[in-house]
């Protein structure tokens, strides 16, 4: 079962970092903290659309598979893909080229996979380090997979929709 807990947010065309602590909803992006994750030390994405990593020069090609760490010793993220290794510090934003663009995490539990921007953060916890992730879903890619945890497909149409009214003013 996937656990969602929304953060503030913010976004923008190019999602500045130092925003991040805003209102929960901004331009129709939802903050979504993947509980689901467990803290993990790596994350394996395959990425269905190209992404760039916020504030460099590196851009992931569509079909890509990547690995993203965190240092135990001094908690940099490193990104590693295709046998090459960047080095982020100890916070980075994952941008998608389109809107259509969705990543799996392989350590997902449920479904694993987002139509999303991440912003990835190493935290600190007893003297080791794990990746804090949040997913940055347009309101309208959030609803429907809320609404397949919160209710039944077969309740009446009424409910439904007054579950869809809830989930969109909670978002």
């Amino acid at each position: 079962m996937l656990f969602l807990c929304l953060l503030p947010s913010a976004h923008s065309e190019t999602f500045p970092a130092d925003a991040l602590s805003d209102n929960t909803r901004r331009n129709g992006i939802v903050r979504v903290y993947l509980s689901s994750l467990n803290e993990p030390h790596a994350l394996d994405l395959e990425l269905s659309a190209a992404y760039r990593v916020y504030e460099s020069d590196v851009v992931l090609p569509a079909g890509a598979n990547v690995k993203i760490s965190v240092n135990d010793a001094d908690g940099q993220i490193k990104l590693n893909y295709a046998g090459q290794n960047w080095l982020l510090g100890e916070e980075t934003i994952l941008l998608r080229s389109t809107e259509e663009g969705v990543l799996q995490i392989q350590q997902a539990i449920g479904a694993g996979t987002y139509p999303a921007d991440l912003r990835i953060r190493s935290v600190a916890k007893n003297d080791a380090y794990y990746l804090e992730v949040i997913a940055c879903i347009r309101v309208e890619d959030y609803l429907p997979d809320v609404l397949s945890y919160a209710i039944i497909s077969t309740a009446p149409a009424e409910a439904l929709k007054a579950q869809a009214v809830v989930s969109r003013t909670y978002a």
